[in-house]
Parts: C-alpha cells; sequence; structure tokens
C-alpha cells in the first residue's frame, strides 16, 4: 500500500507525510523498510529525452502520459541542476535522498 502511494502521490511533500510515519513504524518494529525505483525506473537518470514515444506498456504509466511527462521532465531538470553543482549524478543524489529518509 505504501508503495502505491508513493506512486499515486509523487509530490516531495505528500511523500513525507506518507512516508517518515511508515519508516518510523518500521524502526520501532525491527521491519526494513526499502525503497521501490527510487530513480523513477529510469526517468530520473536521463533516460528518456522530450519526444519519446512508447510503444510498450509504458505508454500506460501516468507518469508518461503527455502533460505530465513535461511536468516530470521539468522536476528531472532541477534535480539535474542541483545533481551537477554538486558534482555527483542524478541516480547519486536520488539514492542519498533516499538513504537520509533512513531506508
Amino acid at each position: 500500500m505504501v508503495l502505491h502511494l508513493l506512486i499515486q502521490h509523487p509530490s516531495p511533500l505528500a511523500i513525507l507525510i506518507l512516508l517518515l510515519p511508515v519508516i518510523q513504524a518500521g524502526k520501532e518494529l525491527g521491519v526494513t523498510i526499502l525503497g521501490y525505483s527510487p530513480l523513477g525506473s529510469g526517468f530520473l537518470v536521463n533516460d528518456y529525452k522530450p519526444g519519446t514515444q512508447f510503444n510498450d506498456v509504458r505508454a500506460h504509466f501516468p507518469r508518461l502520459a503527455p502533460g505530465a511527462f513535461e511536468a516530470n521532465m521539468k522536476i528531472r531538470d532541477s534535480l539535474t541542476k542541483i545533481s551537477t553543482k554538486l558534482g555527483i549524478t542524478n541516480a547519486q543524489l536520488c539514492l542519498a535522498w533516499v538513504a537520509s529518509l533512513g531506508m
């Protein structure tokens, strides 16, 4: 259920509100919480380019639908600016963020 919420509510604030209590409960109960697809199935590490056409199951992914795709590109571009400034890759930035949550 948590993974579904992550996919349906991709804003960082929503993730923090939904996920931090789950991570805390996991720590208290000795349960390991794993991040599923912390690189956005490749989206956050520049695998997708503007104008990419999907002729497979990805054509049905909401995050790749027209409008959402462009909005997600803006998020990815913002992450790229941060990672470039830090001298790291987007993958390193995303994984560091997931690690900082205690996962």
